[in-house]
């Protein structure tokens, strides 16, 4: 976007040292969704994009869009197939789309016995919806691959012709 001959300015919120280099960065948290809004308002911005998972998880493309200004991110229920691996592999498993083996859990001990008893290399990752909001005991695990970093056990491609 820096590089583009028509941009006059771009504004980073945080920013961070690499963005500094192309953009002005402004110390607005990106949880501050009431903030980050008055702060496009303010600088009378031609488009917002929306990069990080949490704000969009948060809803700032919507609050963007109820205010009028245009915006490059998905609503926040979009986002939810990126912020929820729980939604995500829920949602993938109802409509057959082919994923890794996967359980939730509320109990981390519970987690640590399917993990046993794949016998596979797995990962366990807290995670709850809204991220922002997320209750520290709240487990999720997803297992996608089998010993020696191959999958044991692959789904069938979902493009016609691959193979699995």
């Amino acid at each position: 976007m820096a590089q583009s001959p028509l941009l006059d300015r771009l504004i980073a919120a945080p920013g961070n040292p690499g963005l500094a280099r192309h953009a002005e960065c402004v110390p607005v948290k990106e949880t501050e969704i009431d903030d980050l809004v008055a702060l496009a308002k303010r600088e009378s911005v031609d488009l917002v994009v929306v990069g990080p998972e949490l704000p969009l998880s948060l809803g700032l493309a919507d609050r963007l869009r109820e205010a009028g200004l245009p915006v490059f991110g998905p609503s926040r229920a979009a986002a939810r197939l990126e912020s929820s691996k729980a939604f995500s592999k829920d949602l993938m498993a109802r409509y057959g789309i082919p994923t890794a083996r996967f359980k939730t859990f509320q109990d981390a001990a519970a987690a640590r016995r399917f993990c046993r008893e794949l016998g596979a290399r797995s990962s366990s990752r807290p995670t709850a919806w809204p991220p922002a909001r997320a209750p520290s005991s709240a487990q999720r695990l997803t297992t996608p691959t089998g010993r020696s970093g191959s999958a044991s056990k692959r789904a069938p491609s979902a493009r016609p012709g691959a193979r699995s």
